[in-house]
């Protein structure tokens, strides 16, 4: 029998081919590379050469003639054939995918998990760095920020007082535009049997419109504020008041009687803006409230946010050095010695300004840019290690492909088409694990994350983008595999490949175990971090703030119905076993606090100590359990509480260098002469961000709008029903009641730590696993390379624990290697990180140990599942079967 020479029958067939017109040469090469796969799919199946090339001729190719009319007929292009190519190439790039489904699960899982972190850090950080871009002007808009120093300290403030804005308008050169901003606090507001406490708006300037970027749904931005008793709306406020029917013209009953016509709705205003607000009220109907220690021709009252609209040539230098003068020249307050007035950037207002007061913490969204460009960080650090995952694993499992490879080229396949095999293989991968990645980003932020507004950044342009930059990601990982693969391809005879001896050339093997080596610092490094924000979290939960937060209601209302109905409210109260006891203040511990100086009659008038102080009912300090040093509280029984009294805190007790309380007398509020009463522990009247500074507590000359509640009982349903029951019958459906607990309030400061805590844990885990994916990947290798030199020592009797510690060993000092030198590291980026907190823990040693045990377990549990793959491999089966 003669022996068949499968070489020569193609050729021969080829040959054949030439005389179809229809059939160019072209189509010859993208035939043959058909024919010779599906020759080898039937060889691999125990068909012999011969047989399976007759199968593939009578299946594929029987009739010429038909194929040769067919390809002339719906020729096209060469463009077409090369895709048609491009399709062949797929199909045996699926195929081997597919026999190699381990490997290629992992290395597509492995990249699903760090680009879906990349892409989910990346649309937050997006997110973030929106804030304020969406104004036509926002080049030209900046925010006034005034620096005061004094004798005592200096205070950096985004607020200016009233009198500013109207004195400079637009007579000093550059300036094209001003305008203010004042807090509306809560105003009740009613249209028919529609009542609401409203507190998210501003009076503004009849110039807001025209300067910022809201626009109007209905109205004329240019003049819908310039009328007083004018307001403009959000939709949504609109229709929370008149439904479905039209709202221009129509007229809002607030503030005990006064109207308000709606002259304009608002579209909703972005959530990427660092002042949010519902409604906007004329700033022509502010009415400074009754009590207050100044008005609106004030320079001393510093409580105005104010923006300037500079010309596009003007020098802001120059404008900020001409405003200084101007402050200082109309300021006739003593206490300032020095006066500084800066202009900041619209856009840069959100990423930097957490140096700056913010009133009530409410006034302006802030974020810190250290959070962002962290997590820009651990983007970059999390594609490193996934990528160089990819391709380590990639690279390693060709060695297990060599002899596959060199049958392939037996069979006529050039090195140049099995290297551009390599790269579409590599390709596939990652694209598809692109695309999978961008859709779990969009659901795991929105899952876990449900502040950031997707609409803000998410359009066709960011989602093509996102495609266009993933298909050059997946480009260049595939370039570099078959860069890598092909040069040892090409490097290698195909007798070496056959019997499996080439080896990708990665500079003697270290080179994945520096990349596992990465991973595990990376991984361990966040896992450290997680821990110490999560400790740090953990802290401020527990902290002991000098009062009781538990078991107390903070009730809210209009002010004007507050100071009204307190006092019988009370009475209810006092007859109500559930309540312990109850009191008044202008603030409840949520950030802010209002400010003046103080000093002793001794200093001079320049050596004020500026001090934010409380307006508090008697039993306030009763109420929330402060802690007396010296002295006495408020006592309805002496006359002078109500107005010359004032009870101060340990650090302004220090400050002024008061040791004794008798007959002690300070300068306060309207500058006038009072008497110090009494003596409190420090306790955290803001966030653990700031440290505690001097406080006052006052009684009230203004209307404090909450009152504070301290009850005790096991049915806090029934209470929160009889409370709002008093309320209503007292106040006969004026104004509703508000009802919050102070421990909520105190969790809503660290809002935004809660949530970059949130992102860490969920990326640390991430990255853990794409490390734990890499660390299986390169072991199974390893195994299944030495999978003779395994099975011959097993036969001589080595125990499959030893076997597994030999190949492990390496792994495993690659990772704890990682977590060591990744700790000194995490101590300085966290550091800087904790500096952000006035109080706060230090990272411990404890921190380190935790996260070498977690380092420690989850490499031992990768390794250990493949013990059991050594102890379930047959050595008889594998000497036998090799060659």
């Amino acid at each position: 029998m003669s022996h068949f020479n499968l070489e020569a029958a193609i050729q021969s067939w080829k040959k054949k081919l030439h005389r179809y017109q229809g059939i160019e040469p072209g189509d010859i090469e993208e035939f043959e590379d058909h024919l010779r796969v599906s020759i080898e799919e039937l060889v691999q199946e125990n068909h012999s050469p011969e047989e399976a090339f007759r199968i593939v001729l009578d299946r594929d190719w029987k009739n010429l003639n038909d194929v040769s009319k067919e390809f002339k007929r719906m020729r096209f292009s060469n463009s077409n054939l090369s895709m048609s190519l491009l399709s062949n190439f797929l199909k045996v790039s699926l195929r081997s995918l597919r026999k190699r489904w381990t490997y290629s699960a992992i290395n597509l899982f492995g990249l699903i998990l760090g680009l879906t972190s990349v892409f989910g850090i990346s649309i937050y950080v997006a997110n973030e760095f929106s804030y304020d871009r969406f104004h036509k002007n926002g080049d030209e808009i900046h925010r006034v920020v005034n620096l005061f120093k004094k004798a005592s300290g200096q205070l950096h403030y985004p607020l200016a007082p009233p009198a500013l804005a109207p004195t400079v308008g637009t007579s000093l050169s550059g300036i094209k535009r001003v305008t203010r901003l004042r807090r509306s606090g809560d105003v009740l507001m009613e249209f028919g049997d529609n009542q609401f406490l409203e507190s998210n708006g501003f009076y503004a300037d009849s110039s807001f419109l025209r300067m910022f970027t809201f626009p109007l749904a209905l109205g004329d931005p240019k003049t819908a504020l310039n009328e007083p008793n004018s307001i403009v709306l959000t939709d949504a406020m609109a229709r929370k008041y008149f439904g479905n029917n039209p709202s221009i013209g129509q007229v809002l009953t607030f503030g005990g009687g006064r109207t308000l016509k709606v002259t304009g709705i608002l579209e909703e205003v972005p959530e990427n803006s660092h002042f949010n607000f519902e409604f906007l009220i004329s700033f022509e109907t502010y009415v400074v409230p009754e009590g207050y220690l100044a008005d609106l021709t004030s320079w001393g009252w510093v409580g105005f946010l104010t923006y300037f609209q500079l010309e596009k040539n003007a020098d802001q230098q120059e404008l900020e050095h001409l405003l200084t003068e101007i402050y200082q020249s109309y300021n006739t307050s003593s206490t300032y010695t020095d006066i500084q007035v800066t202009l900041q950037p619209l856009r840069n207002i959100y990423l930097h300004s957490n140096h700056l007061g913010n009133p009530d913490g409410t006034m302006f969204a802030t974020n810190s840019p250290e959070t962002v460009w962290s997590l820009v960080a651990i983007a970059f650090l999390i594609l490193f290690i996934a990528s160089f995952n990819y391709l380590n694993i990639t690279l390693v499992s060709f060695q297990t492909r060599f002899k596959e490879l060199g049958i392939r080229q037996v069979m006529g396949s050039g090195k140049s088409k099995l290297a551009a095999q390599l790269i579409l293989e590599s390709f596939i991968i990652v694209y598809i694990a692109g695309a999978i990645s961008l859709l779990l980003a969009f659901m795991l932020l929105k899952m876990n994350f449900g502040e950031i507004n997707l609409g803000n950044i998410v359009n066709l342009k960011t989602i093509l983008f996102a495609f266009v930059l993933l298909f050059g990601l997946s480009l260049i990982l595939g370039l570099i595999i078959g860069i890598a693969a092909g040069t040892s391809l090409i490097q290698s005879k195909t007798l070496e490949l056959l019997k499996g001896k080439t080896t990708v050339k990665t500079k003697q093997g270290h080179f994945k175990y520096s990349v596992l080596f990465f991973q595990f610092f990376i991984s361990a490094g966040l896992i450290m971090l997680s821990l110490i924000i999560g400790n740090q979290i953990n802290f401020m939960h527990k902290k002991e703030l000098g009062y009781e937060k538990e078991g107390i209601l903070v009730l809210a209302g209009v002010r004007e119905h507050v100071a009204e109905n307190f006092k019988p409210l009370q009475q209810l109260f006092e007859k109500n076993p559930a309540i312990v006891s109850a009191s008044r203040s202008n603030h409840v511990f949520e950030g802010g606090a209002s400010g003046n100086s103080m000093r002793i009659s001794t200093w001079p008038i320049d050596q004020s100590m500026q001090t934010a102080y409380f307006q508090v009912g008697y039993d306030f300090p009763e109420v929330v359990g402060l802690k007396l040093i010296q002295g006495r509280f408020f006592s309805p029984t002496i006359a002078g509480d109500s107005t010359h009294a004032v009870i101060i805190n340990e650090t302004a007790a220090q400050s002024l260098g008061i040791e004794n309380l008798e007959r002690q007398k300070v300068f306060f509020t309207r500058d006038d002469e009072m008497e110090v009463i009494g003596i409190v522990e420090d306790f955290h009247f803001r966030s653990l961000h700031h440290e505690i500074t001097p406080l006052a507590l006052i009684m009230p000359f203004t209307n404090p709008k909450y009152i504070i509640v301290k009850y005790k009982t096991s049915d806090l349903v029934g209470l929160l029903d009889q409370i709002e029951g008093n309320w209503e019958a007292l106040n006969q459906g004026r104004s509703k009641l508000e009802i919050s607990f102070l421990d909520d309030i105190l969790a809503s400061q660290y809002r935004k730590d809660y949530y970059f805590s949130n992102i860490i844990q969920v990326f640390t885990v991430l990255a853990v696993l794409i490390a734990c994916l890499g660390l299986w990947g390169l072991t199974s290798i390893a195994i299944n390379l030495k999978l003779k030199q395994i099975s011959i020592r097993k036969v001589l009797g080595a125990q499959p624990k030893d076997i597994l510690i030999n190949i492990g060993k390496t792994f495993l000092i690659a990772a704890l290697i990682g977590t060591l030198i990744s700790w000194p590291v995490v101590r300085l980026i966290s550091e800087d990180w904790l500096e952000n907190f006035a109080y706060h823990l230090a990272p411990g040693v404890l921190i380190f140990l935790q996260s070498v045990l977690i380092i420690a377990l989850i490499s031992g549990a990768t390794l250990f599942a493949q013990y059991f793959k050594i102890v379930g491999t047959n050595p008889a089966h594998i000497l036998q079967n090799d060659d």
